[in-house]
C-alpha cells in the first residue's frame, strides 16, 4: 500500500522517540528518550522504515520523556500530548478516507494520514495524528 501523507503542514510539538519497539529505559533511571519535532514525526511517516515492526523507529504523541516513559501510568502523571492518535483497522477505510472524516468532525486543523505497511486494498489499515496547536494532560488522554 502506498504510504501518503495527506498533511504536510509542520508545528512545533516534541514527540518522544524509540529506536525500536522492545527499546527501554525502565531500568535506568535519570536517564531520558530523545525528543524529536513535528517535522521529524512527518518525515518518519513519509519515509517508513523497511524492517519488521518491532524493529521499526516508533513515537509518542507526548513530551514526557522519563525513563519511565513507556509507562501509561507515567504519562497519566507527567505527560503532555502534542497530537491525537488514531487507529482505523477496521471498516477498510483509506487514509484519504479518515483524512475526510477526521475533518467533517474536528474542522480545519493539522492532519497527518497514513496507511500501514500491512494495509492491502482489500483490508486497509490507515493512521492518523491529529497534531493540536496546545498539549492536553496525560490524564485527558486515553
Amino acid at each position: 500500500m502506498n504510504n501518503q501523507d495527506v498533511s504536510v503542514e509542520a508545528g512545533a510539538g516534541q514527540f518522544v522517540w524509540f529506536p525500536n519497539a522492545r527499546h527501554t529505559l525502565a531500568e535506568h533511571p535519570g536517564q531520558r528518550y530523545q525528543l524529536r519535532t513535528e517535522s521529524q514525526l512527518i518525515d518518519a511517516i513519509r519515509n517508513p522504515m523497511q524492517v519488521p515492526k518491532e524493529d521499526a523507529d516508533c513515537y509518542m504523541v507526548s513530551s514526557y520523556n522519563g525513563h519511565d516513559a513507556r509507562s501509561h501510568e507515567a504519562q497519566r502523571l507527567h505527560g503532555h500530548m502534542g497530537a491525537l492518535w488514531f487507529d482505523a483497522d477496521q471498516g477498510n477505510m483509506s487514509p484519504q478516507a479518515l483524512h475526510a472524516k477526521l475533518m467533517q468532525a474536528l474542522g480545519p486543523c493539522r492532519i497527518h494520514t497514513w496507511a500501514t505497511a500491512s494495509s492491502t486494498p482489500q483490508a486497509m489499515r490507515s493512521r492518523a495524528c491529529v497534531m493540536l496547536d496546545k498539549p492536553i494532560p496525560g490524564a485527558w488522554y486515553s
